[in-house]
């Protein structure tokens, strides 16, 4: 009978380690870092970002309902011959705390279901959907065929490729 506990107890126990391994790699898994080509809404290009893990970029940049934020990145741009770099935090959601940037967008439904995550870097966002989608965007309706597009101020909606996958 004592071996029968003790084995239970161990196979109870490695069955917690590898749940904890799993949710360990799925929290750090990146889906945002790579180089991709910035295209207008007509499919001309514009640009190349590169986004990149800013995991040692300084809180204090970040705005402070973001101090906690599990993860951000930094944004450079080719045309600017990544001089600059600019900060992007994900799109907050925290129902408890009635914070749903998806929620102005109409999105809240998609990102429940793991079908829209953004980012927010101030002057632009990037958003990844499904391939091939019809997003909404208050009264408008745009088609993404990589699933990754945006908005930025002053250029408006436009469409991003990954070139690579870091």
């Amino acid at each position: 009978m004592k071996v029968d506990k003790l084995f239970l107890k161990n196979i109870c126990q490695i069955i917690v380690l590898i749940g904890l391994c799993n949710l360990g790699y799925t929290q750090k898994k990146d889906i945002w870092s790579g180089n991709y080509v910035l295209r207008s809404s007509e499919g001309a290009p514009i640009d190349t970002l590169m986004i990149k893990n800013a995991a040692d970029l300084s809180r204090m940049t970040m705005p402070s309902s973001q101090a906690l934020s599990p993860g951000y990145w930094r944004i450079s741009s080719q045309r600017d011959h990544h001089k600059e770099e600019i900060a992007a935090i994900p799109f907050l959601f925290k129902i408890e705390n009635n914070e749903n940037d998806y929620e102005q967008f109409g999105w809240t439904v998609l990102h429940v279901e793991g079908k829209m995550d953004c980012i927010d870097a101030g002057h632009l966002f990037i958003c990844k959907t499904e391939k091939n989608s019809q997003i909404t965007i208050q009264e408008e309706t745009f088609f993404t065929t990589t699933g990754i597009f945006g908005i930025r101020l002053h250029y408006g909606l436009f469409e991003l490729k990954r070139l690579n996958q870091n």
